[in-house]
């Protein structure tokens, strides 16, 4: 066994997909897993995702080797500031804005934690979707200090590793300023695109797969994903700036009837997305 005792609180569908790879790779003794909703522990029970399971941070969590804060971020930044775990205990997280999270839960801890954001995930959510694969060759970011220790930092990539994730170092500003442009900005644009519609046109009937491949975030918790924009919101608000300035080339071509310079423009975006 690699860890004896790994408890994750919050089972939604990060948390529970963890909890469930986490048993199937047997190098884990005993996953716990935490959260309110009662139902959704019966739930985790019911199906094997979790050994144990409570609806309270409890004694059982205190000793774990690793503890995984798996729920939105505001509440991961509240459990961290009242956390008790034993000396030999590394915390983590899953949260896709790692400043705020960091900067807080380092300011008030007592225990060893590395910041951790596993790219991996659907527009679904809760432990009823958790997926045993959805880590597998999935890239996870952690986000160490100058301050974190580097037997702290092994036993954070140990873990990923477990589930099949790679592992990226990266410092949490820069982590923030990337995925404001590559995850927040595409799903605030989502969201936007989604209500330029008119219900009582039904205009959403007649939408092809483009449509739909591109606005499937638009699905995803209005909960969460408010408090990453707002999280966020220094680096959200920029590249936003930025998608202003480039919607609005696109306009004044059109506005202009510039068809030929409208396509080179067309192209030389076609060449960018090439190269990602």
């Amino acid at each position: 066994m690699l860890f004896n005792k790994v408890s994750i609180i919050g089972l939604g569908l990060i948390g529970g997909s963890l909890a469930v790879s986490l048993k199937n790779s047997e190098k884990v003794g005993e996953v716990i897993g935490i959260d309110n909703d009662k139902s959704t522990i019966g739930y985790a029970l019911e199906q094997d995702i979790i050994d144990k399971g409570n609806a309270i941070i409890s004694e059982d969590v205190y000793d774990s080797d690793v503890v995984v804060l798996a729920t939105h971020i505001d509440s991961i930044i509240q459990i961290a500031k009242t956390l008790r775990v034993s000396e030999h205990t590394v915390v983590t997280d899953v949260g896709s804005v790692k400043k705020t999270i960091v900067e807080q839960i380092n300011s008030h801890n007592t225990f060893s934690f590395i910041g951790s954001h596993p790219i991996a995930g659907t527009e679904k959510s809760g432990v009823y979707n958790a997926d045993p694969h959805i880590f597998k060759d999935a890239i996870c970011i952690i986000t160490p200090t100058e301050k974190s220790a580097e037997k702290t930092i092994g036993q954070i990539t140990k873990f990923w590793n477990i589930v099949g994730c790679k592992i990226i170092r990266m410092d949490p500003a820069m982590h923030d300023r990337i995925f404001a442009y590559v995850s927040h900005l595409p799903h605030a644009v989502a969201y936007s695109l989604i209500n330029c519609f008119d219900a009582n046109e039904n205009y959403l009937d007649y939408a092809g797969g483009g449509l739909k491949d591109f606005t499937r975030i638009a699905e995803s918790s209005p909960k969460m994903w408010a408090e990453i924009l707002v999280s966020n919101r220094h680096e959200v608000l920029q590249s936003l700036e930025e998608f202003s300035k480039s919607i609005d080339i696109i306009y004044s071509l059109i506005s202009r009837g510039e068809k030929k310079q409208l396509e080179e423009h067309l192209k030389y975006i076609v060449g960018l997305k090439s190269g990602v």
